[in-house]
């Protein structure tokens, strides 16, 4: 059957949305089920309990055993995983595209079946344990982003360190609020057969419509320094600014201030021997976003490298970036969005989101917060 000529989105009448990208001359095929709502939504008493239930999505179903569901998915010759966010959960597949249409029956079985069994859930525990046990020390960035929204569900940790109890009747329970079609959005990217996706995809028309998530009030981003400049030891140091006044649907002028930023800092570390790695990278979410930056240092340098990051914050901030570095940023951001289009499961994830991203007007500006309105921890 012949491919549609573009992109193409239709919603389904219980609200859901599924996006085609057809690839006619991709050798495979990517496939996102994303249900909008994430760990934002646990509260003390159900801590933990969406990454486990993703944990069990992928164990066995209403019609194949661990053991069925396993060769099922080693057939494809691909990958499938599950991930958690904190505003999304998602099933995530790629495989080759012959294998399109069982790919998606697979993830939809997986999605509007599942069977949360006793003997899985014991399992799958003691693996999120491992999980907890490997990470070890909260990560740097989840470090930041619990310090920058405190007493919000934004700033909760992914993997939180005391998960609730959590039995098969309380999963299902909360599956039946997560699996709804006002909740849900599906791409499939790559080369395949529209009749015979959309056939494996038709089972999610049947899902209840449900509610989309209410998120609440927004964060409050507390500004504030934590951690001692020693520079006896190398350091990793880390910074978030605020988004402020935050769009969701305008996040463009927030990359794009990211991108200058990195490479205002990259110019300024690199001529000084200040660090030996640095990262800039926007956090977006519905109702808030910051920019997160994180660069590493050697001993002696801890302190001057902290000061040499603080006095680029300032200066952006104060006097703006020139024309120059914004327009080789923006050239940059083309450049990588371009090269993501050619990422087929990172096109997918994208095309689920509410909204998909905005690639930088020629006009746009950067923005910057007030000088001071900044965390700045080091780890």
């Amino acid at each position: 059957m012949p491919h549609p000529a573009a992109t193409t989105t239709h919603a389904l009448p219980n609200g859901g949305r599924i996006t085609f990208d057809p690839r006619p001359q991709a050798a495979s095929v990517a496939v996102v089920l994303r249900l909008a709502g994430g760990t934002r939504e646990e509260s003390a008493a159900d801590a933990g309990h969406l990454h486990l239930l993703e944990h069990l999505l992928l164990r066995r179903t209403a019609r194949a055993d661990s053991s069925a569901l396993a060769r099922r998915i080693t057939a494809l010759g691909g990958m499938v995983n599950a991930e958690t966010g904190r505003e999304h959960l998602a099933l995530i597949g790629r495989a080759p595209a012959g294998q399109a249409s069982a790919l998606a029956d697979v993830l939809v079985e997986c999605l509007c079946e599942p069977a949360f069994d006793e003997t899985d859930l014991a399992l799958e525990l003691g693996v999120i344990e491992a999980e907890r046990t490997f990470v070890g020390q909260t990560p740097p960035h989840e470090a930041l982003i619990r310090l920058a929204w405190p007493q919000h569900p934004l700033g909760r940790l992914l993997l939180p360190a005391d998960p609730a109890p959590a039995g098969p009747a309380a999963l299902q329970r909360l599956w039946a609020r997560q699996c709804v079609g006002a909740r849900l959005g599906v791409a499939v990217v790559g080369a395949f057969d529209v009749a015979a996706v959309e056939a494996a995809l038709a089972p999610l028309a049947r899902l209840p419509a449900g509610t989309a998530p209410d998120w609440g009030a927004p964060p409050e981003f507390v500004p504030g320094r934590y951690g001692d400049l020693r520079e006896e030891r190398p350091a990793s140091l880390l910074w978030a600014l605020p988004c402020m006044p935050y769009d969701r649907a305008a996040t463009a002028g927030w990359e794009l201030t990211a991108a200058v930023l990195e490479f205002t800092l990259a110019a300024a570390l690199r001529d000084s021997g200040l660090a030996y790695a640095c990262a800039v990278w926007p956090e977006f979410h519905s109702d808030a976003g910051l920019i997160a930056v994180q660069v590493s240092t050697v001993p002696g340098r801890v302190a001057a490298c902290a000061d040499a990051v603080n006095a680029c914050l300032d200066a952006l901030a104060n006097e703006g970036s020139s024309s120059e570095m914004t327009n080789l940023a923006r050239d940059a951001l083309s450049a990588r969005a371009a090269l993501a289009r050619d990422d087929l499961e990172n096109q997918a994830q994208a095309l689920t989101q509410h909204p998909p991203g905005i690639e930088p007007a020629p006009g746009q500006r950067i923005v910057l917060p007030a000088a001071g309105c900044v965390l700045q921890i080091v780890v």
